[in-house]
């Protein structure tokens, strides 16, 4: 079978299995299917739409970008000119997130609704829309929102968890038939042209999930930011604030921090008040202070980090992941700033602090990106330490990813050692 077919039937496969609600088992063939034949822009397109559905718009932009650079592919294109819009979803997310640990909970409902309006994320929103419910004792709307993650995601834990909940309340019952009507609308259409793969898109799928993920375009505004340099030190810029507001909390400059975007002061201001007692008006100016950080500074931070890994500056970027880990955990870019506080430790040579992260990941992320490469990581930095865990991670690598490029002369190395 030639490169071009292999690669075909590995995408019809994954079809295949999004219609049978195994997006991750999917994501696995489309990898597959790009390995084999990279111009396959279908299977680009389609793994870049799955890890949409999951929240992972940054996967999900990469793997666009590539196709429509290397494939001039222009449903890669009309996805990207839309993730304007869902970047202001994924804040509207954040601070839904926010009212629903409140326990503000029929606000947190309307605004995971109003990130419906496109199917970004839609897995978590669901998710959340359905525990909303539940805390609400709506069963029945509950259940509508299980439903659509299940439909697309079987082995959700977060859905699986609420379906045991509906099941004990005995509000599940034969529900076959509804989800079956959900399956139907995130089947794609296919069209085969010669040697090319394309979606077609007909009007009874249209705004249904993989058919047509809903990106809405947002009308272009000119801004401008000006990103704040960072200070040399943190402890500097801890002094500073303290000496200026003379242990008293100056709302006055957490205030200018606020308009100006000055994530890094208003991270400073957080780190030192956070634990302090404060009256009723200061606090309130230090939780907008924390929602601004977790809704845009996270997001700074990250890029901030990636911008100065481009000059090899492994020190500085960890400062600004480590600022980001320590509001990231409700964050989509959570993953991605572990992993990347493993690779920077292990670029500079701190092997105890890269296998913290690295096992923090395999821990908590184990079915995402970079399990693989994770996995490889970790039993190469373990070989000289602990040979036990070193090929417990070779072993644990080629059952899992038999197919990988990992799987090298390294990992046969590891294993034939006594």
């Amino acid at each position: 079978m030639d490169t071009t077919n292999k690669s075909k039937k590995l995408y019809f496969k994954a079809l295949e299995l999004i219609n049978k609600g195994y997006i991750d088992k999917a994501l696995d063939c489309c990898e597959k299917s790009i390995a084999v034949d990279i111009k396959n822009s279908s299977a680009i397109n389609l793994k870049g739409l799955l890890y949409y559905l999951k929240g992972d718009l940054i996967s999900a932009k990469k793997l666009w970008k590539m196709n429509y650079s290397s494939n001039k592919d222009e449903i890669a294109h009309k996805y990207l000119n839309g993730m304007k819009f869902d970047e202001k979803l994924l804040k509207k997310y954040a601070d839904a997130v926010l009212l629903k640990k409140k326990s503000s909970i029929r606000e947190a409902i309307d605004l995971f609704k109003q990130c419906e309006e496109s199917d970004f994320n839609s897995i978590n929103v669901s998710n959340n829309i359905s525990e909303c419910y539940l805390k609400l004792g709506k069963y029945t709307d509950a259940l509508e929102y299980n439903n659509k993650v299940i439909a697309i995601d079987k082995n959700n834990e977060c859905g699986k968890n609420i379906r045991k909940i509906l099941t004990k309340r005995k509000v599940v019952k034969s529900d076959r038939k509804k989800i079956c009507k959900i399956v139907v609308g995130i089947i794609l259409i296919i069209s085969v042209f010669t040697s090319t793969l394309m979606f077609t898109f007909n009007s009874e799928f249209k705004n249904k999930y993989l058919g047509n993920i809903k990106l809405k375009k947002e009308p272009k505004k000119v801004t401008s930011k000006k990103q704040v340099p960072q200070n040399k030190s943190k402890k500097v810029e801890n002094k500073s604030i303290k000496k200026e507001s003379n242990l008293k909390f100056n709302a006055d400059e957490a205030k200018e921090g606020l308009n100006k975007k000055d994530y890094n002061k208003l991270y400073n201001i957080y780190n030192y008040w956070k634990d302090k007692d404060l009256n009723i008006n200061d606090k309130s100016i230090l939780i907008k202070v924390e929602d601004v950080l977790k809704e845009e500074g996270i997001q700074y931070m990250y890029n901030n980090a990636l911008n100065l890994l481009k000059d090899n500056k492994f020190k500085e970027s960890n400062e600004c992941l480590l600022k980001a880990y320590s509001f990231g955990y409700i964050n989509y870019l959570y993953p991605h700033i572990i992993y990347l506080l493993g690779t920077n430790y292990e670029a500079m040579e701190n092997i105890s602090e890269a296998i913290k992260y690295y096992e923090q990941y395999d821990n908590k992320f184990n079915k995402d990106n970079y399990e693989e490469v994770v996995l490889y990581k970790l039993c190469i930095l373990y070989e000289k330490i602990d040979n036990n865990k070193s090929k417990n991670y070779a072993n644990r690598l080629i059952n899992q990813y038999p197919s990988s490029i990992y799987n090298n002369s390294n990992i046969k190395r590891v294993l034939n050692n006594n």
